[in-house]
């Protein structure tokens, strides 16, 4: 299983649309947030299904601010970070 995993693309999709156009295909994507407002877009270019939740700059948005999500049988979870400090390590998403 093939999966794409990226952040902080804050509606600027060249980037995007240069991995996608460089990795060929994937079976999964996984956002970890500031989507800016580009989730459709993400969405409907990824050509798979598609996991995504809010970042610390995703202001106006429905996406959750961290998702578990099952990957084949292990369990993940995915979020931004900021919500758990990991700029000052991972002690408190390591416990979550």
């Amino acid at each position: 299983m093939k999966i794409l995993i990226v952040s902080d693309t804050h509606r600027v999709h060249k980037y995007f649309d240069k991995m996608l156009e460089i990795e060929e295909s994937a079976d999964l994507l996984i956002h970890l947030g500031d989507v800016e407002g580009g989730e459709y877009y993400i969405e409907q270019t990824a050509g798979c299904p598609v996991h995504m939740v809010a970042g610390n700059n995703d202001w106006f948005t429905q996406l959750p601010k961290e998702k578990e999500i099952r990957i084949g049988n292990k369990k993940a979870l995915i979020t931004h970070g900021h919500y758990y400090h990991v700029s000052s390590g991972y002690d408190h998403i390591v416990q979550e």
